[in-house]
C-alpha cells in the first residue's frame, strides 16, 4: 500500500529550481520504495525577496494561511502525512489541530532528533534576521539546555545564491566547514544548519560531518520522521486523533477570505 506524504515548503519553490529539484531527488535516498512525496510551495508573487523575510510578520501570515489550507487539502486528497520543511515551523500547530493525519515540521523534529544524537547542539542560520525567531522556538520547545551555540553564517547568502550552489559550491562548503569547526572546538557534538535551503544545499554538496561531528540532514530526517509516524498509525489501525469538522474548516476559510478582500 503506497504511503503518501504532502511535503509543504514555506517558500515559492518555482523560484528555486535547485532546491525543488534536490528535494525530489532526495526522496529516493531516505524513504522506502512505497513512499510517494509530492512537493508543494507557497505563492508569494513579487514578495519573494529576502527583504520580506527580514521585516514582515504580515508576510509570515500570508505563508501560514496557505500552509494551513494546503494541509487541509492534503488530508481531503488522501495523503497520509504533511511534512512542513520550514525551520520557523510556520502553521504547524494550527495545521496539526485541524488534521487527523500526522503533521511535522523541521525545527520541532530536528530538536527532537538532535537530543537523541548528542548533548551539545549548535545551530547555524542563513542570516542574522532569522536567529531571534529560531531562539523563540527553542524556548517554546524547552530545548535551551541542549543548545551550546546559535549563530548566523559569517557571510550571509541570499536564497538565489544558495539555489545556484546546488550545481556545486566548494566555497560554501569551505565557509561552512570553517565556521562549524569553531563550533566543534567550542564543544558542539551535533551541527544543525537551521534553514531549509542552506541545509539541503550542504547535503547536495556532500557535507555531512565536520571534524567527526554530524551535520544533520533536516529534509531527509523530516521525511523519515513523517514516514515513521504513518507506519505507527497504520500498525495501530486507528486515527491518531479526530480532525476538525469540515463545516468549521469551511467557515474559517470563508471568514479569512472575506477579511483579506475587505477594503
Amino acid at each position: 500500500m503506497t504511503l503518501r506524504i504532502w511535503q509543504q515548503s514555506s517558500l515559492d519553490v518555482t523560484r528555486l529550481p535547485g532546491y525543488a529539484g534536490f528535494m525530489r531527488e532526495h526522496v529516493g535516498n531516505v524513504c522506502a520504495p512505497d513512499v510517494v512525496v509530492d512537493i508543494h510551495g507557497v505563492e508569494t508573487g513579487a514578495l519573494a525577496t529576502d527583504e520580506y523575510f527580514r521585516y514582515s510578520g504580515h508576510y509570515e501570515h500570508l505563508k501560514v494561511v496557505q500552509i494551513i489550507e494546503n494541509a487541509l487539502r492534503a488530508e481531503r486528497e488522501g495523503y497520509d502525512a504533511v511534512a512542513i520543511s520550514c525551520f520557523l515551523d510556520s502553521g504547524l500547530e494550527a495545521a496539526r489541530e485541524a488534521l487527523s493525519i500526522p503533521v511535522v515540521s523541521s525545527m520541532e523534529v530536528m530538536l527532537e532528533v538532535a537530543a537523541k544524537c548528542g548533548r551539545a547542539v549548535a545551530l547555524v542560520t542563513r542570516a542574522n534576521h532569522m536567529t531571534d525567531r529560531v531562539d523563540a522556538l527553542i524556548r517554546q520547545y524547552n530545548r535551551q539546555h541542549l543548545i551550546v551555540a546559535h549563530v548566523a553564517l559569517d557571510v550571509p547568502m541570499s536564497l538565489p545564491a544558495l539555489d545556484r550552489a546546488y550545481g556545486g559550491s566548494q566555497s560554501l562548503v569551505d565557509q561552512f566547514r570553517q565556521q562549524a569547526s569553531g563550533l566543534v572546538r567550542a564543544g558542539a557534538d551535533v551541527i544543525i544548519p537551521a534553514e531549509g535551503v542552506l541545509n539541503t544545499v550542504l547535503v547536495k554538496n556532500g557535507l555531512l560531518e565536520v571534524d567527526g561531528v554530524p551535520v544533520l540532514d533536516s529534509y531527509g530526517i523530516l521525511l523519515a520522521y513523517a514516514e515513521m509516524l504513518v507506519r505507527m498509525r497504520r500498525a495501530s489501525h486507528r486515527r491518531m486523533k479526530e480532525r476538525a469538522p469540515e463545516e468549521i474548516a469551511a467557515r474559517l476559510r470563508n471568514a479569512t477570505a472575506a477579511l483579506l478582500v475587505r477594503p
